[in-house]
């Protein structure tokens, strides 16, 4: 059998949140652009995101587009 290959995000933001949160959750994630990830490794940011204290609400959102999701 053969498996789809994980998405490659061509970019990681961080939305709707001051600059001094961005910077909390972009050093909470691993996930990083040009690389591959599964749901399991996304939801494994999102935990990271929220064991930060400072976020109630965090939905990932992916768009396909030229360069990757």
């Amino acid at each position: 059998l053969l498996h789809p290959a994980p998405p490659r995000p061509s970019q990681v933001e961080v939305v709707g949140v001051s600059e001094d949160l961005k910077r909390i959750a972009y050093d909470a994630l691993t996930t990083r652009p040009n690389f591959a990830y599964t749901l399991k490794e996304v939801q494994a940011d999102l935990k990271r995101v929220f064991a930060t204290g400072w976020f109630s609400s965090c939905v990932p959102d992916a768009e396909d587009t030229r360069d990757g999701v």
